[in-house]
């Protein structure tokens, strides 16, 4: 009985060693760039990242491109208009929505109190208070406003806006 307790214990650990040497086979073939990747594409961004990210979108909505702005919000995303009661996650609405934005020649945008978060590999959250001027002479001088962009991380590796909530910004409270 020893004996064949004896041989399944080597059995067992012959069984083990040798699934062990293939796992370290398999590490050993797996491609540095391959390795990379994986952890490129699982990495946070840093704060540098982030706000490059930012600024790439805050650019695009000073050109007054309806396209251009749309093309930053990932399709199904959930916006909040100022005026607008109720969100839509629905294009046509959100495209009229953008149209009346860029209709006002909006240009010179301000963000003094912006803030980016990092959250994790896939989520980015910027927000702040934001103010234009605008060269339209049949509407306001100027537009502010607060806002909230949250950003996702796409297959491709492109950022999106999924999710944005702009209201008007209270007025200043008295003494």
């Amino acid at each position: 009985m020893t004996t064949d307790s004896s041989r399944i214990s080597l059995i067992a650990l012959a069984s083990a060693a040798l699934a062990l040497s293939a796992c370290q086979q398999r590490a050993a073939e797996t491609p540095a760039a391959e390795t990379e990747t994986a952890a490129t594409e699982d990495a946070v961004p840093t704060q540098e990242e982030a706000t490059a990210i930012v600024d790439k979108t805050e650019a695009v909505w000073n050109s007054g491109d309806t396209a251009l702005i749309m093309a930053l919000y990932k399709e199904g995303a959930v916006m909040f208009d100022p005026v607008v009661p109720a969100p839509s996650d629905d294009r046509v609405t959100q495209t009229k929505w953008t149209d009346v934005f860029t209709a006002m020649k909006l240009t010179g945008l301000k963000v003094p109190d912006r803030r980016v978060q990092v959250l994790d590999a896939d989520t980015i959250v910027a927000s702040g208070t934001a103010s234009f001027e605008s060269a339209a002479p049949e509407g306001p001088n100027s537009v502010q406003f607060r806002y909230s962009d949250v950003y996702q991380k796409q297959d491709d590796g492109s950022w999106m806006i999924v999710h944005e909530h702009l209201s008007n910004v209270p007025p200043p409270e008295a003494g």
